[in-house]
């Protein structure tokens, strides 16, 4: 029988980090996503998926706190396409393409 309870990740996954806002965040590599997030990001839903996943990093700890809820606000009131070049450069960060 299929276990799909034993499979180990065996490669490691770098999370992707950025600077907005004056701030340091970083979210988890594209196929650490979930399903349901990988398909949001794929329906252009960017700050929901930031708002579950987002972390920013701790000027004073140096520790990576979650605060995605910030990171969406920001991302919302980007103008033009900042948003997208945020998306396509998660994604080139994950080996893949942007709109395939």
């Amino acid at each position: 029988m299929f276990d799909l309870d034993v499979i180990a990740d065996e490669e490691a996954k770098t999370p992707y980090t950025f600077k907005a806002g004056g701030e340091q965040w970083r979210v988890p590599h594209v196929h650490d996503l979930t399903l349901r997030q990988q398909r949001a990001l794929d329906r252009g839903m960017l700050p929901e998926v930031l708002r579950q996943v987002g972390e920013r990093l701790d000027v004073e700890t140096q520790e990576w706190v979650a605060d995605g809820t910030a990171l969406a606000e920001l991302v919302l009131d980007f103008k033009g396409d900042r948003a997208g070049k945020l998306q396509a450069a998660w994604l080139t960060q994950a080996g893949l393409e942007p709109g395939n």
